[in-house]
């Protein structure tokens, strides 16, 4: 037993030596894409020239790339928040945005789910702080994360390449500050065209007494937060009724414009 227990632990330290090796290739990550969902595509239509190029080949491409792959290892299955988040070419929240600034959720959609779920958290940070605090926020954010994905791989845990891949890559303040103010162009717009579901929802916020929770470090508080909230919604869209203790999961409802 003893043997295959170090066989065994071989095999993870050589699996783990060989993911080590294969990120130490330069990522582009601008150059990655995928086929964004039919409800997306009118978003799509819905830039200028210039905004889809950059939400496709440019700077917050490569920001939701990055995000999306340094973050996706932490991300719940949430298949119907995503598509509840999408809606339908008829009813989905994008229908009345022709002409605003979706760079962000372009971006995203041609990044893949995990982007989709990073623009989540922007739209939950844009909510409930400044953009200097936010950019703060999500730099140390990706710090710690970065942190987190290394102490994996010293311990000998199998780590996704896309994780590894992504811990490698820069993310300056400037990207994060560009990244937010996108998701705040959009957040704006969703607000007047969502306004009278928005209002009453804050009505309805103000009147709870729930706490944030206020434990742990930044990054645990805030991960802890956006996780249990796409949790929560994801019952919440499969008729199961949640009991709320975080004022963070009101907030989340409240910046995704989604109201189960």
């Amino acid at each position: 037993m003893a043997s295959l227990g170090k066989i065994a632990n071989s095999l993870v330290s050589v699996a783990n030596e060989n993911t080590v090796a294969l990120v130490n290739l330069n990522v582009d990550f601008s150059v990655f894409r995928c086929h964004p969902s039919p409800e997306y595509l009118a978003v799509g239509s819905a830039l200028t020239t210039k905004r889809k190029h950059e939400a496709e080949n440019g700077a917050i491409h490569a920001t939701a790339c990055k995000l999306g792959f340094l973050f996706h290892q932490i991300l719940p299955d949430t298949p119907k928040l995503l598509q509840a988040y999408e809606g339908t070419e008829d009813d989905g929240p994008f229908r009345a945005f022709i002409g605003a600034d979706c760079t962000s959720i372009w971006a995203a959609a041609t990044s893949g789910p995990a982007s989709i779920c990073i623009l989540l958290l922007a739209c939950m940070l844009s909510n409930a702080w400044d953009a200097k605090t936010a950019t703060s926020i999500w730099a140390e954010l990706i710090e710690q994360r970065k942190r987190n994905i290394w102490a994996q791989t010293e311990s000998n845990k199998i780590v996704h390449p896309h994780s590894l891949a992504a811990a490698k890559q820069d993310i300056s303040r400037a990207e994060l500050a560009n990244w937010d103010a996108s998701v705040r162009s959009w957040q704006r717009r969703a607000n007047t065209a969502m306004g009278l579901q928005h209002i009453q929802l804050k009505l309805i916020m103000d009147n709870i007494r729930i706490p944030y929770s206020t434990t742990g470090s930044t990054f645990e508080k805030v991960t802890t937060a956006w996780i249990r909230s796409m949790e929560v919604v994801e019952r919440l869209l499969n008729n199961l009724p949640q009991e709320v203790s975080d004022r963070a999961i009101l907030l989340a409802i409240h910046s995704w414009h989604i109201y189960p």
